[in-house]
């Protein structure tokens, strides 16, 4: 038999197994890797010189950088924690307020109502009284 490649192919081209048989292709010459051109100049290539100050000059950017984030983190929690400190007491004092409101309502509305069996038994004490007076 001829070896052959199975591949997945468009519709139209199925067999009725669903698949389609190809020789197997010719192999790909290799590839060779072809040097790049070499620098014109010696000094096209940074030395280790420049190099070295680059990276101090990018340390330094980012240490820099670095302070600022945590500088401007320090100032966002300490903006954060002044805005807690101001909604917790703004809350006491709230709390102190509506309960002061509820008990001047109270005073306001007076004492509240007799129950309907004191209600009563007070008319009841009154009705014998008036009737016991007379005697």
């Amino acid at each position: 038999p001829v070896p052959c490649t199975l591949l997945l192919s468009p519709a139209e081209l199925l067999l009725p197994g669903g698949l389609l048989c190809l020789p197997h292709p010719p192999p790909a010459p290799p590839k060779t890797i072809a040097p790049g051109p070499a620098p014109a100049t010696p000094t096209a290539t940074p030395t280790a010189d420049v190099r070295a100050l680059r990276r101090q000059q990018r340390m330094l950017k980012n240490r820099e950088s670095a302070s600022a984030s945590r500088r401007r983190r320090k100032e966002y929690l300490e903006h954060l924690e002044r805005s807690l400190r101001r909604a917790l007491a703004d809350n006491e004092r709230l709390r102190r307020d509506n309960g002061a409101l509820r008990r001047r309502l109270q005073e306001l509305q007076g004492p509240p109502p007799l129950p309907p069996v004191k209600l009563a038994c007070l008319g009841a004490l009154l009705l014998l009284t008036w009737y016991l007076a007379p005697l």
